[in-house]
């Protein structure tokens, strides 16, 4: 087994493989068993607002070798409005 790096996404081959990963984990693309025990992701974002959200505040990503194997995001607050079906969480954090 390789080692695991994390560090901050830095390239656009990243933010693209971040892309890939968010697809093929996405609800629609993966069984209902794996979405109980493993969870999905619910938004698939553009590269471009990839990059945006980057350059505001660095993804976190895991990689093995070259390859990408995971990430998480900051999505600031001054993007609470580009992405719809996130606005709601964006309500909720403003309430508590």
């Amino acid at each position: 087994m390789a080692l695991i790096l994390y560090k901050r996404a830095s390239t656009l081959d990243e933010l693209e493989q971040i892309r890939e990963l968010q697809l093929n984990n996405s609800s629609q693309n993966i069984s209902s068993e794996e979405k109980l025990k493993e969870g999905f992701v619910t938004v698939q974002h553009t590269a471009a607002f990839l990059e945006q959200m980057n350059t505001a505040c660095a993804h976190i990503i895991a990689k093995e070798g070259k390859k990408v194997v995971g990430f998480t995001l900051v999505m600031l607050s001054n993007f609470r409005n580009e992405i719809q079906v996130l606005i709601p969480m964006f309500e909720r954090i403003d309430a508590l």
